[in-house]
């Protein structure tokens, strides 16, 4: 089993897992008036997306594949590499658009936006690092 990326993916659960806490905090406040939870929540989102893409490029990198232009670009090249689907490339690359809306953009991010990823989409971070790992072994 290669460590380091064991390393990661235990952490990139880590993350999700505290997104998901920091957002089910009990508060006098509701998620989308809660200034605090929402930072803390979005930070956590925010790791667990930028291990997702260290773990994209460790292993392009151990595979001595092509260096990507950018972070879509590693999804696509696993995608073509046939270590991850198409289907989770896409959910991926996504996740790396709203990884740009929160550094880029967080004033404009909707609390609710940030509240349906946490809900619903960091399973597919969780999901890559499993296969990845799988496919490494």
């Amino acid at each position: 089993m290669d460590e380091f990326l064991f390393a990661k993916r235990s952490r990139l659960e880590f993350c999700v897992h505290r997104a998901r806490a920091c957002a089910a905090l009990p508060s006098v406040l509701p998620f989308e008036q809660d200034e605090t939870r929402h930072d803390a929540a979005g930070l956590s989102v925010l790791r667990a997306i930028e291990l997702a893409i260290g773990i994209a490029t460790y292993v392009i990198h151990k595979r001595g594949l092509d260096v990507p232009q950018s972070s879509r670009a590693s999804f696509d090249l696993l995608e073509r590499e046939e270590v991850i689907s198409t289907k989770l490339a896409s959910e991926l690359k996504s996740m790396v658009d709203f990884k740009n809306l929160l550094v880029l953009r967080h004033t404009e991010l909707k609390p609710q936006t940030l509240l349906e990823v946490i809900e619903s989409r960091l399973d597919h971070l969780v999901e890559f690092s499993r296969v990845v790992l799988a496919s490494e072994a």
